[in-house]
C-alpha cells in the first residue's frame, strides 16, 4: 500500500486557484495554516509525492477532491484550458429571448432605465431578423417609456 500520493500534473491550475479562493495569499500561508512545511505544501502544488495524511489535509483545506485531484483533466469535458477560450454558440433567437428577460427582470428590480436599454436591444435584433418576439419587445419597450414619463 503506498505512503504517497500526488497530484496529477494537468491540476496545477485548479490548485493554485483553489489556494487563491481560499483566502491564502501564498503557498507558504496556506502552510502555516495546516502546521506543514512549506516544501510539502510545494510538492502538492507541483506534483511531487506528499504523505497521504497531508495530501487529504491539503484536499479538505483547499475543497478538493482527493480523487478526482489524482486524475488528468478529461479534456473532452473540459474544453477550456490554457491555450483555448471558452466558446459559446447562440441563435439571434435565444439572444433576443435573453435580452428581452433582462429587460423583465430590470423592470421586477425598479430599474427602468437598464430594462429598456436591454429592451431596445432586443427589438432591434427581433426587427431586423423579423424574430416574432418583436411584438413583446414593442409592447415591453411602450410600458417602459411609459414608466420613465
Amino acid at each position: 500500500m503506498p505512503r504517497s500520493v500526488k497530484v496529477h500534473p494537468d491540476r496545477k491550475q485548479e490548485i493554485l486557484s483553489a489556494i487563491q479562493r481560499n483566502g491564502f495569499l501564498t503557498q507558504g500561508y496556506l502552510a502555516a495554516s495546516l502546521g506543514v512545511s512549506r516544501s510539502t505544501v510545494s510538492n502538492f502544488v507541483n506534483s511531487k509525492p506528499v504523505s497521504i495524511s497531508k495530501f487529504e489535509e491539503i484536499c479538505e483545506t483547499l475543497g478538493l477532491d482527493k480523487r478526482q485531484i489524482t486524475q488528468p483533466i478529461d479534456r473532452e469535458y473540459n474544453p477550456v484550458s490554457e491555450k483555448s477560450s471558452l466558446r459559446v454558440n447562440f441563435s439571434a433567437s435565444q439572444v433576443c429571448e435573453l435580452l428581452l428577460r433582462l429587460a423583465e427582470l430590470h423592470l421586477e428590480l425598479n430599474n427602468p432605465t437598464l430594462a429598456l436599454d436591454y429592451c431596445n436591444k432586443a427589438l432591434a435584433i427581433a426587427t431586423e431578423l423579423d424574430i416574432p418576439l418583436a411584438a413583446k419587445c414593442q409592447a415591453l419597450q411602450e410600458k417602459l417609456l411609459s414608466e420613465l414619463e
